[in-house]
């Protein structure tokens, strides 16, 4: 994602000089060719988020289109205070973009972890929330993005992430992307963020205990998508997955949305525990024991439809 995101940088500035690239220190190996070409257009600020982010709230201020860069919650909830009152209270084009959302930094701790961006940046006014699953969704999110003039959040994996999709139509409004479906499912499983790279597995072992599900990568967390679809196929059950706290995040955002509906499908919210993570190790070990990983998401849906 990360390669995706200075290409698509890199058109977005050849056609809008206006654009400005802000990195809190990091980003070595990635902005080089991006600096060399726009020295005018990239600022290093040091390590220094809530400076960064009250120089791009001046830079928008005075114009510009500005995006920011850095790992996971260092430009969020470090400077929350300015993205409230700087950035989202005058509703400028302020678009954060970090690396390694969830627990994708593992063995740096939870000082490195994001676990909770999605829910806290959600109650923010005016601000978009997307967290992509693959390349290609971040593309689209970008685009998406650039044709509002609105404070935004874009979360990245870490690197290496796996293309789900081939020739994505672009995002003319928050939408579900269908992943995998299944012509008598019941069961709707909709990922959000980077985690849906388990789509396969989990459609796999569900048709092995004879469950029919489609499943669905929602990209958007803040608009939510149009689930008008979902409802119409009438699910019996309805489970939401994200790399996030359980309490805000996407899972939440639907529940919301559940609750103004007479009539609903069955809802069971698959996300991080309410606790911060004890341990360190890679990626995939911090999933299983946060109970995320595929073979665990599929017991939870398994012992939910119990009560169907």
């Amino acid at each position: 994602m990360r390669n995706t995101f200075v290409r698509k940088m890199t058109e977005l500035v050849r056609l809008d000089p206006g654009v400005m690239l802000l990195t809190g220190d990091l980003g070595f190996g990635t902005f080089e060719k991006f600096a060399a070409e726009f020295p005018e257009n990239f600022i290093n600020t040091g390590i220094a988020e809530q400076n960064m982010a009250g120089v791009a709230a001046g830079l928008a201020l005075d114009g510009h289109r500005v995006f920011i860069y850095s790992i996971g919650n260092f430009p969020t909830l470090r400077c929350l205070e300015q993205w409230r009152n700087d950035i989202c209270y005058h509703n400028l084009p302020v678009t954060v973009v970090v690396n390694g959302g969830g627990m994708a930094y593992g063995s740096l701790g939870m000082s490195h972890h994001a676990t909770e961006v999605l829910s806290i940046l959600r109650t923010l006014p005016g601000m978009q929330v997307m967290a992509p699953a693959d390349p290609s969704e971040l593309e689209k999110c970008f685009d998406f993005i650039c044709r509002q003039s609105a404070p935004g959040y874009l979360r990245l994996c870490r690197g290496g992430e796996k293309i789900l999709h081939a020739g994505l139509a672009d995002f003319t409004d928050p939408v579900l992307v269908p992943l995998c479906m299944d012509e008598i499912a019941d069961t709707a499983v909709i990922m959000c963020g980077e985690i849906a790279s388990l789509f396969a597995d989990i459609a796999a072992a569900l048709q092995s205990r004879d469950i029919h599900a489609d499943i669905y990568s929602s990209p958007f967390v803040k608009p939510l998508p149009d689930l008008t679809g979902v409802l119409s196929r009438k699910y019996k059950l309805c489970v939401t997955v994200e790399e996030n706290s359980c309490i805000g995040g996407f899972g939440s955002g639907i529940a919301e949305y559940f609750s103004g509906l007479a009539v609903h499908p069955l809802l069971l919210r698959i996300a991080l525990p309410d606790r911060y993570c004890q341990v360190a190790g890679k990626h995939e070990f911090l999933r299983d024991a946060a109970g995320l990983s595929a073979e665990k998401i599929v017991v939870k849906i398994v012992e939910k439809r119990m009560l169907l």
